[in-house]
């Protein structure tokens, strides 16, 4: 009896394929169908789909080979990563953050940035592919990420926190703003000063 170069265990011929498992194999099938099978459902979770191979000789497998020598639950899953391959590839789909397994195109873009899931009705960032960052800009989420602790965004020991100051960075230019339009610099000091009245 054969012996499985994986398994090394006796096989009969029927647990072997009939021939190889690739057109570009050069050897002939010294693997078993089980390890095959349990190569490629190891490989599903560890390898991109176009790196599945041949547990021989790293011979990339062809779709159909994947199909005919996978377990059903390898195979339900290959499909599914194969139809989530082709719809990432669409522009402007996008998956619902929500976790309900939905997801659409989105025409908006990063210019309109939620997107409001057709199946849950949960919102998703476009531009950062997660949950919706309710009272704060893309760019405002950014800077939040960029802090390391979570005490620096809820104004713990940090002090402040980060939404405080973006609040108070906000105020701050729509003053400067308003400064701007209704003052002028004074000749002497270069403050800005406003004719309220006088000569």
């Amino acid at each position: 009896m054969p012996e499985c170069i994986v398994c090394l265990e006796p096989k009969a011929a029927s647990d072997f394929p009939t021939k190889p498992l690739t057109v570009t194999c050069e050897h002939p099938p010294s693997t078993c169908l089980g390890c095959i099978r349990i190569a490629i459902a190891v490989n599903l979770d560890t390898k991109p789909l176009s790196r599945i191979a041949c547990p021989e000789c790293e011979e990339i497998l062809s779709p159909e080979a994947i199909q005919r020598y996978a377990d059903d639950v390898a195979r339900q899953k290959y499909n599914d990563m194969v139809i989530r391959q082709a719809l990432e590839g669409f522009e402007g789909f996008i998956w619902c953050a929500s976790g309900c397994g939905s997801g659409q195109i989105h025409d908006g873009g990063v210019d309109q940035p939620i997107v409001k899931c057709n199946s849950c009705g949960g919102q998703t960032c476009f531009q950062h592919r997660s949950l919706w960052h309710s009272g704060v800009s893309c760019e405002e989420w950014d800077l939040i990420r960029s802090f390391p602790t979570p005490s620096t965004v809820d104004g713990g020991p940090s002090g402040g926190g980060i939404l405080d100051r973006i609040r108070r960075t906000r105020e701050i230019q729509a003053s400067e703003e308003i400064i701007g339009k209704i003052s002028k610099r004074c000749p002497g000091c270069a403050r800005s000063i406003e004719k309220n009245g006088g000569w």
